[in-house]
C-alpha cells in the first residue's frame, strides 16, 4: 500500500527573515526607549544610597556620642570632588577618614564612609572614588565656617550651638545632575532634601528656602 506524501504546510515552516528583522527591530527600539529610563532609575538609587549613608553615620555618631558619654567628633574631607569621605572619632579633634590604619591617632575609629580597606593595593583616595562612584560633593562643607562638628554627649546637641551647617552633593552625570543637601542642625540631627525641584524626583522633600 502506497503512502501520501506529507505535505509540510506553511503554518509549519518557521519564521521568515522578514519577520526576524521586524522583531529584532522592535527589540532595539524598545531598548533604545528602556535605557535611558533604566539610567536614570540606577542612577538615583545610587545617590540616595549615597546620602542615606552620610546621614546614617552622623545618626551613629550622635548614638555612640551619648552612649559613651564622650564628645564625637564628625570630620568632612574633600580633596577633590570625586574623592571625599566622612568620618567620626572619639574626642574634639579632627580625625582622617582616608586613614586605613587602626592604630594611627587619626583614625576614624567610630565610623567611616566610604569603607576603605587598608589592604587594597589602590591609595585611600582612589579607593574612595572608586566606591563613591562618580557621586560627588560640591564646593566645601561649611558647618560653622569649619568642616567638621563636635556633638556634646549630655544633650545629643552640637557641641558649639553655630557650627551648624550644610554639605552638598551631586549624582555622577552631568545630564542627570541629581542634588542632595544634608542639613546639621544645632540639634545634631542630620536631614536631606532636595535644593532643587529636579532632584525632588530622588525622594528628598524641597529643600526650605
Amino acid at each position: 500500500m502506497l503512502r501520501q506524501p506529507q505535505v509540510r504546510s506553511r503554518d509549519e515552516s518557521g519564521v521568515t527573515l522578514v519577520e526576524l528583522l521586524i522583531t529584532l527591530t522592535v527589540a532595539a527600539t524598545l531598548l533604545t526607549l528602556a535605557l535611558p529610563a533604566f539610567t536614570a532609575f540606577r542612577e538615583r538609587s545610587l545617590f540616595r544610597g549615597t546620602t542615606d549613608q552620610v546621614l546614617g553615620l552622623v545618626q551613629l555618631a550622635r548614638f555612640e556620642s551619648v552612649q559613651r558619654d564622650r564628645p564625637v567628633t564628625v570630620t568632612v574631607l574633600t580633596p577633590s570632588p570625586v574623592q571625599w569621605c566622612v568620618g567620626a572619632n572619639e574626642g574634639a579633634v579632627a580625625c582622617n577618614c582616608f586613614e586605613t590604619n587602626a592604630a594611627s591617632a587619626d583614625f576614624c575609629e567610630v565610623a567611616r564612609f566610604p569603607a576603605l580597606n587598608g589592604a587594597s593595593p589602590l591609595a585611600p583616595q582612589a579607593q574612595a572614588q572608586q566606591l563613591l562612584r562618580g557621586v560627588q560633593v560640591v564646593g566645601a562643607p561649611n558647618f560653622g565656617g569649619a568642616n567638621r562638628f563636635t556633638i556634646n554627649p549630655k544633650l545629643g546637641t552640637l557641641d558649639d550651638p553655630v557650627s551648624f551647617g550644610s554639605l552638598l552633593l551631586r549624582s555622577p552625570t552631568d545630564a542627570l545632575a541629581y542634588r542632595s543637601r544634608i542639613d546639621i542642625s544645632p540639634l545634631a540631627r542630620a536631614t536631606a532634601c532636595a535644593p532643587d525641584s529636579h532632584s525632588h524626583t530622588v525622594g528628598f522633600t524641597q529643600c526650605p528656602p
